[in-house]
């Protein structure tokens, strides 16, 4: 497998690297502090195209394949990951179901809009459907003309900012075969955002809860065809994870980046704190995990790249990364020692980022549930 880059993609990412530095960089502690999304920022962020990383050309966006976008929500999470998984979300799991099973003309009349920057969210988990997707009891009923939406959906990461949320419903039977997938405005008679859930982390990034008592939805507005809602919103998570390993890979290159240059300044014994064996074994076993699940992201996202199945690579990648990202912070923060737990440093930051990579786009024991069940199909279990 060839991971390398072309000059053209390598000179985009260092691109999105300078700007995350400069202009996202400054921002960090008074958006982790406020909960939201610096409005100067957003449009920054809108001018840079970001919002089309991976929307084709042909509806204004920039077409990155599955490996370039990786690297490019890698360096917005090093240096703040409520905005990479704003930007993650949008460009996956909140525009996927439309550009892979939308009709045309849903296509054409949406995405041109998301690609400029009118947000995207992806309203699946419910009240009583978590990890069990299937178990939701949203419904949408037949109208003549098209469908009354009512139910309640939580965590809706964009939902604040969004324009467009892809909401799963129930229109048939019970479990995956009668759930559809449906394309609501934000505007739509009947939607209701709530208030900003007040979060651990990811504070850069909103997320909502949605009601929608009796929302009048168009037929145009199905995505696919009646019953396919459980099938679409679990293809578009196999593409989802492979971001959000992504972004724990960025997560924890910063604490990483954290923790030596911590070690190299300061003095303990007489001596900088990179001098001590124990301290040096923390930086080694950080860097060469940190090593090993790069590479399982970068070989999913080469699959993906290819039209190969990718789903259990994407959920391997999901887990190692997450639950990968999870003990280098931890590290970083006890090289740190009480300053890490200050919020003048930003490892403290980084700590409360990192504990939902193993919570959100399915948790880590269901990704260990998907990987085994591929893993036995492939063995004609």
């Amino acid at each position: 497998m060839d991971f390398d880059l072309s000059e053209e993609q390598e000179l985009f990412v260092k691109g999105v690297r300078d700007f995350a530095r400069g202009e996202i960089a400054p921002l960090c502690a008074q958006m982790d502090r406020e909960g939201i999304v610096d409005a100067s920022l957003l449009d920054k962020i809108k001018a840079q195209g970001f919002f089309g990383l991976t929307f084709p050309e042909r509806y204004g966006g920039v077409g990155l394949g599955a490996h370039t976008y990786g690297l490019v929500i890698r360096e917005l999470a090093r240096v703040d990951a409520g905005i990479a998984i704003m930007i993650a979300v949008h460009n996956s799991v909140g525009s996927f179901p439309l550009l892979q099973y939308g009709s045309e003309e849903l296509k054409e009349s949406t995405i041109p809009r998301m690609a400029q920057g009118h947000l995207a969210s992806f309203c699946v988990t419910e009240p009583g459907a978590g990890s069990d997707a299937a178990g939701l009891t949203t419904r949408a009923e037949r109208t003549d003309a098209g469908y009354r939406i009512t139910g309640e959906k939580i965590w809706v990461t964009n939902g604040y900012l969004a324009q467009y949320f892809v909401v799963t419903a129930r229109t048939g039977e019970a479990g995956p075969r009668g759930i559809s997938a449906f394309l609501v405005d934000r505007d739509t008679p009947g939607l209701q955002i709530g208030a900003k859930e007040q979060k651990m982390g990811l504070r850069s990034s909103d997320a909502v809860s949605l009601v929608l008592d009796g929302a009048e939805v168009p037929a145009s507005r199905l995505i696919g065809s009646e019953g396919e809602g459980f099938r679409i919103a679990m293809s578009s998570l196999d593409g989802g994870r492979i971001g959000v390993a992504y972004q724990g890979l960025g997560i924890a290159q910063a604490c990483l980046d954290s923790a030596a240059r911590y070690a190299l300044e300061r003095e303990q014994f007489g001596a900088r704190i990179a001098k001590l064996q124990a301290i040096q074994w923390m930086l080694a076993e950080s860097a060469a995990e940190l090593e090993s699940a790069s590479l399982l992201a970068d070989k999913a996202a080469w699959l993906k790249d290819r039209g190969r199945p990718f789903g259990k690579e994407a959920a391997m990648a999901k887990l190692v990364c997450s639950e990968t990202a999870g003990r280098i912070a931890d590290r970083a923060l006890q090289i740190h020692g009480g300053y890490g737990y200050s919020k003048d440093y930003d490892i403290e930051r980084y700590y409360r980022d990192v504990r939902v990579l193993r919570i959100y786009e399915g948790t880590s024991e269901i990704q260990k549930l998907v990987i085994a069940r591929k893993l036995l199909d492939e063995y004609g279990g």
